[in-house]
């Protein structure tokens, strides 16, 4: 499953992540809340364990869908832009 991906925060992971392209991935907004800068946050694919790196990205941007409510989870919804390409074919 070369898609899904590890989202870390600070090198530990918090939530999963699935590839949109090359450069975009999806995930809940709820595991970005407290974010302070995206430096704490990488996203590690072609491993099937959390605690082992394989293809590990930096993310430039975080995009949280507007209309998010942490209240009630409607809209839950964040997109990643990576700095670096994921190679799809390599997974």
């Amino acid at each position: 499953w070369g898609w899904m991906g590890s989202l870390r925060k600070n090198n530990l992971h918090i939530c999963g992540a699935s590839l949109l392209s090359p450069y975009f991935a999806i995930t809940a907004a709820h595991c970005l809340q407290d974010l302070m800068s995206t430096s704490q946050l990488s996203l590690n694919f072609g491993s099937h364990r959390w605690a082992v790196i394989g293809d590990l990205h930096s993310i430039s941007r975080v995009i949280i869908h507007p209309g998010y409510n942490e209240l009630v989870f409607t809209n839950d919804l964040a997109i990643l832009a990576l700095t670096q390409p994921v190679d799809m074919v390599r997974f």
